[in-house]
């Protein structure tokens, strides 16, 4: 988050910032509030400090090992064999319907 602060910050020298629109994958791991704390203590005395954050989430993207397509996801625990045009995908299918 620091990075992210600094390079804002650098951007919009002298400026202050008002609101910060940060778009994070559904599929990354990371918990929006985690980042609103994250995000108060790194723009402590910088010229982000005050302002809103607006973290936005979207679908994450798989890739297709097989096929090489990507995709949209919600689901980070489905395996890299999710294209939809893919060969492998029934294969992938049955696997899970049979757990």
């Amino acid at each position: 988050m620091q990075s992210i602060v600094a390079a804002v910050e650098e951007t919009v020298r002298p400026a202050r910032v008002v609101c910060v629109h940060f778009q994070i994958d559904q599929v990354a791991g990371v918990a929006p509030h985690a980042l609103r704390s994250c995000f108060a203590v790194c723009t402590q005395g910088t010229a982000l400090e005050g302002a809103a954050l607006d973290i936005i989430e979207v679908p994450g993207r798989a890739h297709c090992a097989d096929c090489g397509e990507n995709r949209r996801t919600l689901n980070a625990d489905l395996p890299l064999r999710t294209a939809a045009s893919c060969r492998f995908q029934n294969s992938i299918a049955a696997r899970f319907s049979a757990s």
